[in-house]
């Protein structure tokens, strides 16, 4: 772009942004520098030095005595009558005319070639008309500052989880060796020592339950917490604060440190999420060792740690009829977002979204059926430690619910696969339309 395209560029844009002419008789005066522009680009086409040099300079000494006492007259004199769409126009014609001069001047001087003009019009137009706010900037280096340092503030938080954790598997193994003590012990007709059995693995239940109930504690009060400076972190107020143009030009690079932190901390999520699997197991040895208790076991006892146990196989088993429903309503999904004139980008979005939730579905589905299996484990021993009649019924529901995921696993894979073919086949009729 010559100078001169950008001038007129510059003016162009401006009223198509703010609906103001600022150079426009009865508002400003005209300036006259258009032509003077274009003439300069003529001579400059026209390949002769001594005109180039002429033209050049009647071009400076017109801007540079329309900017310096006109325009900033006209402003400073307006600026309480004039509206805010003409003091945004006034700006961004102020703004092109020094760049325009700067250049006039190298030119004249020697120091650039004539012609040679690095200018675009629509980017100088976006940031004369909404100018970056030193206080916002600096807000936002502050808060990429903060994400920057929340990187390795967030592989500390994991770090952490995994060595407070850390002695959970011996505690497991701890609970295991009860259940089996307390076995033998019975076989053996040892009460001392089938009491300690149970004892162990009770008291390897509530350290692995205390140990995580402190990793929870802490993650809410340091990473949940709205005031902590991972939740500040998160907030996108000091990046969306920005004008749009500037915004293009940081922006990706906050976002992309986020994704990172974002990642971290998920991780360190699911990893807190993988401990209760584990309580699980160790819960599930308990269970196992107090069915060899010899003390007998107290039914109404029995009965609340059925009812408790309950509501896991229920949740458990309602996020594996939730995943089983939504593979097998692939292709409502499909009709309801896909039609013969869809775009095939769109299509292409759809597909990519809907195999990675089909992956991620086919994981927590795996996932919530292995604590089903733990959950069955824990059922059939407290069964196993009583013949009380209440204490069967009262297990009851919750032997129905694991015969229905004995049935959802059964049947998800083929619907999963099912899912995916319907997908396949959707995007191939569209790569060969």
């Amino acid at each position: 772009m010559d100078i001169s395209t950008y001038w007129q560029s510059i003016k162009k844009q401006s009223k198509e942004l703010t609906g103001v002419s600022k150079i426009d008789s009865g508002i400003f005066h005209s300036s006259g520098i258009g032509g003077l522009l274009e003439d300069y680009i003529k001579a400059v086409k026209a390949g002769k030095p001594k005109d180039i040099q002429k033209k050049a300079e009647k071009a400076l000494t017109k801007s540079e005595k329309y900017l310096n006492t006109i325009h900033k007259k006209e402003v400073k004199e307006g600026k309480k009558a004039l509206n805010s769409a003409q003091l945004k126009s006034a700006k961004i014609v102020g703004d092109a005319l020094e760049k325009i001069i700067v250049q006039l001047r190298e030119v004249v001087s020697g120091d650039a070639l004539a012609g040679s003009f690095d200018g675009d019009a629509s980017e100088d137009v976006e940031k004369s008309a909404d100018p970056l706010d030193p206080v916002k900037k600096r807000k936002f280096e502050e808060h990429l500052a903060l994400r920057q340092r929340m990187v390795g503030e967030s592989k500390k938080v994991l770090a952490k989880y995994k060595a407070d954790a850390k002695p959970i598997a011996n505690l497991v193994r701890m609970a295991n060796d009860g259940a089996k003590e307390a076995k033998a012990s019975k076989r053996a007709g040892e009460t001392f020592q089938n009491i300690q059995a149970v004892a162990k693995a009770s008291r390897a239940v509530e350290e692995i339950t205390e140990i995580i109930d402190g990793i929870k504690e802490w993650d809410k009060a340091n990473v949940q917490n709205g005031s902590s400076p991972f939740m500040k972190a998160r907030s996108n107020q000091p990046i969306s604060n920005l004008p749009k143009w500037y915004e293009k030009e940081v922006g990706g690079e906050a976002h992309r440190v986020w994704k990172v932190v974002e990642a971290t901390l998920k991780e360190a999520s699911d990893y807190i999420r993988s401990l209760d699997a584990e309580l699980s197991k160790a819960e599930a040895a308990l269970d196992l060792a107090e069915s060899f208790s010899m003390q007998g076991q107290d039914p109404a006892k029995l009965i609340a740690k059925i009812e408790k146990l309950h509501k896991d196989i229920l949740s458990d088993h309602s996020k594996m009829g939730r995943t089983l429903e939504a593979a097998r309503g692939t292709q409502n999904t499909i009709d309801m977002v896909v039609g013969d004139n869809t775009d095939r980008s769109f299509v292409k979005l759809k597909f990519d979204m809907n195999i990675k939730k089909l992956v991620q579905e086919a994981k927590r589905f795996s996932e919530a059926a292995k604590k089903c299996k733990t959950h069955r484990t824990r059922l059939n021993a407290i069964l196993d430690s009583s013949e009380d009649r209440g204490v069967a019924e009262a297990a009851q529901p919750s032997q129905d619910l694991l015969a229905e995921t004995d049935r959802m696993v059964k049947d998800y894979p083929a619907a999963a696969r099912e899912a995916q073919r319907l997908w396949t086949g959707v995007m191939a009729r569209f790569e060969d339309a």
